[in-house]
């Protein structure tokens, strides 16, 4: 593929997306049918009004081990009372259920390692009436992790890397809600090419039950392990415990897989900095060579950036690009597309963040962002449950994908007052194709959830402390409104 194309590719996956968003005008009525995102999408607030919304979190902690553990926090957005139930899932033992109750603009918040005793637990939330927002928070010696709940199960999920080099540790943690097993067979893919352990096919999950896989065993001292997991009966929530422990990383990230392969793959936040490393992992399961096209874009003078080259990724292979190995990026926030060049082709694309802050190095991982698959919509308003205890600079993430210019509101979700637009917040200028970082400094913000509005479509990212008072930063989505 010529250099020539490549700009206008790029431009197309743009204005495609923002024409996906701007001709939709009219929602057609949808029946009352638990108010789930409909196919395999990002985490995304759906519609009250349904009969129940259902949120599936990945797993934490809870073994009782000194310094790890993990919570799920359940948030009303809106202004009338919240109820539902909460189910707790372990390896062992039958799932424990418990109300959920939510006064307006409040949060419950409930402490999984104390209500059960395994290596994981894993919850999903039911919510009377839809609506609502359900995070999760894992907690590790190497920091916190926050991660947005699933929408809903699904029969495949992917993860494009994981690391299992020196003293690193690399689990994916697999649940089922569901009242009937489910079967998944396990693909690794690492340098030595593809693996299918034997003991990994026709792997049950149990009714109601968490299982872990331990990657290491399947293939130690990797740095780059893509993981498959497709169900031949039965669908499950999977999620990826990583504890970096290298000379190049150091951290903690349980973060939801990717439950579908997509064709274009989006991230708000990169970042060209000394202290700074951001590198970006491509997984190809397929049976065939994928071509796919990097995008580097939201900065200023990103319209005369020559891009860099498309490349092609084998098949069942992990190929890794490197934002230090590009020429020509000015310091500051960057933001990327990765594209295949055949839309009917999908993959996954996976980035890696290291910052290292007087000495002390942070590694997070985040699977990239899709439009809806359904119509390609790209939300102008996102929702942030865990925010910030603290004031952070540059700890939103704001890319516009559109030619228009647009205008940022960031709103703040209080008990007492509902929903109040922060004044210095109020109207952050935000530039056609650029990407804009703001700052959470205002006391109003602070241990608030938050919605961030803007008049075009956008991808919103937060890049908040790994934990109140440490250093260190971690990259996590912001969740998309479901309109």
């Amino acid at each position: 593929m010529s250099l020539r194309r490549l700009p206008l590719l790029a431009l197309c996956v743009v204005v495609l997306a923002a024409i996906a968003v701007t001709t939709r005008t009219t929602v057609a009525p949808t029946p009352a049918v638990f108010s789930n995102v409909a196919a395999p999408w990002m985490p995304a607030v759906p519609l009250p009004g349904g009969l129940t919304s259902t949120w599936f979190c990945p797993g934490v902690p809870a073994a009782g081990v000194e310094g790890a553990g993990g919570s799920v926090r359940v948030f009303n957005t809106g202004e009338n009372a919240m109820a539902g139930r909460i189910t707790v899932l372990g390896v062992e033992g039958d799932p424990l259920t418990q109300p959920v109750s939510v006064p307006a603009y409040g949060m419950q918040e409930f402490d999984l390692d104390e209500l059960v005793d395994s290596p994981y637990a894993a919850g999903f939330v039911e919510i009377d009436g839809g609506g609502g927002l359900v995070e999760q928070v894992a907690v590790d010696p190497e920091g916190e992790s926050i991660s947005a709940c699933a929408n809903g199960t699904s029969a495949e999920w992917y993860v494009a890397t994981g690391d299992t080099l020196d003293n690193s540790v690399d689990q994916i943690v697999l649940s089922n809600p569901s009242e009937d097993a489910a079967v998944v067979n396990v693909t690794v893919s690492t340098s030595a090419g593809i693996r299918r352990p034997q003991a990994l096919q026709n792997f049950p999950v149990p009714p109601g039950s968490v299982r872990l896989i331990d990657v290491n065993a399947v293939r130690a001292d990797e740095s780059e392990v893509g993981v498959s997991v497709v169900a031949s009966r039965g669908d499950v929530v999977m999620g990826r415990a990583q504890r970096y422990d290298t000379d190049a990383r150091t951290g903690y990230a349980m973060t939801l897989a990717a439950p579908s392969l997509r064709d274009q793959w989006w991230f708000a936040y990169g970042v060209v900095d000394d202290d700074v490393s951001v590198s970006y992992s491509v997984y190809n399961p397929n049976d065939a060579d994928v071509e796919v096209i990097p995008f580097l874009g939201g900065f200023p003078g990103s319209e005369g950036f020559v891009p860099p080259d498309p490349f092609v990724v084998p098949d069942g292979e992990v190929v890794v690009f490197n934002l230090d190995d590009v020429a020509g990026l000015p310091d500051g926030v960057v933001s990327a597309v990765f594209a295949t060049s055949d839309p009917k082709v999908g993959i996954v694309v996976e980035r890696i963040v290291t910052r290292t802050i007087d000495g002390v190095r942070t590694t997070s991982v985040a699977v990239g962002a899709t439009g809806r698959p359904a119509d390609g919509y790209v939300a102008n308003t996102w929702y942030v449950g865990t925010g910030v205890a603290e004031p952070t600079e540059n700890a939103l993430a704001v890319y516009n994908i559109t030619a228009a210019d647009a205008v940022v509101t960031v709103q703040a979700i209080t008990p007492d007052g509902g929903v109040v637009t922060v004044d210095s917040l109020a109207a952050v200028e935000l530039p056609s194709s650029r990407a804009v970082s703001i700052d959470l400094t205002d006391e109003a913000v602070l241990n608030a959830p938050l919605i961030i509005r803007s008049t075009s479509p956008v991808f919103v990212e937060r890049v908040v402390p790994r934990e109140p008072g440490a250093l260190g930063r971690v990259a996590v989505w912001a969740v998309p409104a479901n309109a």
